[in-house]
């Protein structure tokens, strides 16, 4: 005799509830249980239907998570001693044929069909999965990261434009200097070389001024033994 099963599926993305599906039923034959059996994760179990994306700390649990826990667990780590963990896959190896299970329950995962290296098997890249920074610590180290790195782009950028209109100043003393211009006098190359050299010192300003900010936030890393 086969034992009937109703079931809910709920689905949240970024914390959120995006699917909920109640009343999924399906039958189980006496004794029927899912020890022993492989979990595959990107396709299908009769090998079809890959999935082409990238994954990241992933985490099965023995039970329903509220929308409270999932939220919750959405940045942080997930801590290995809860009893309802059974697999946690961080994906940290960057190389081999294996990831661990870091919940300590030794559900060690395999890449591709097999411990030997084929071109089929899944590719291991550098993830910026905002994964155990949701500590002060972390938050703070990831935010003036984020901003030293935004002020270097544009200190990068000012002083790449200063360059292009220093040589756009020299170009027109060099090409326009003794030149009877048809339709441009040389009082208003003059009146355009002075603003472009206005722009070029209130740039140059900007640059110490970033330059400056960029030191600052420097010695506010090193205060906090940020590297």
């Amino acid at each position: 005799m086969r034992n009937h099963i109703m079931s809910t599926r709920q689905v949240y993305y970024n914390g959120t509830e995006k699917s909920n599906r109640n009343g999924i039923s399906g039958y189980t034959e006496p004794g029927w249980s899912f020890s022993g059996t492989d979990i595959i994760i990107g396709k299908q179990g009769d090998g079809s239907r890959h999935y082409k994306g990238l994954m990241d700390d992933i985490r099965i649990f023995n039970k329903a998570l509220s929308v409270e826990e999932t939220q919750a667990l959405m940045h942080r780590r997930p801590d290995v001693d809860d009893p309802n963990l059974v697999g946690y896959w961080d994906f940290d190896e960057g190389q081999g044929q294996i990831a661990y299970d870091k919940s300590g329950n030794g559900n060690d995962g395999v890449l591709g069909g097999s411990l030997d290296i084929e071109d089929s098997d899944p590719v291991w890249v550098e993830s910026d999965a905002p994964v155990g920074i949701c500590t002060l610590e972390g938050i703070v180290e990831r935010n003036l990261t984020d901003v030293w790195n935004a002020k270097v782009s544009i200190l990068e950028q000012l002083y790449e434009a200063i360059a292009q209109e220093q040589a756009l100043v020299d170009y027109m003393d060099e090409k326009f200097a003794d030149r009877d211009l048809a339709e441009t006098s040389k009082g208003d190359v003059a009146k355009a070389k002075q603003k472009i050299m206005g722009a070029i010192r209130q740039e140059e300003q900007s640059g110490t001024a970033v330059d400056q900010s960029i030191d600052k936030i420097d010695d506010a890393m090193d205060t906090l033994g940020i590297e």
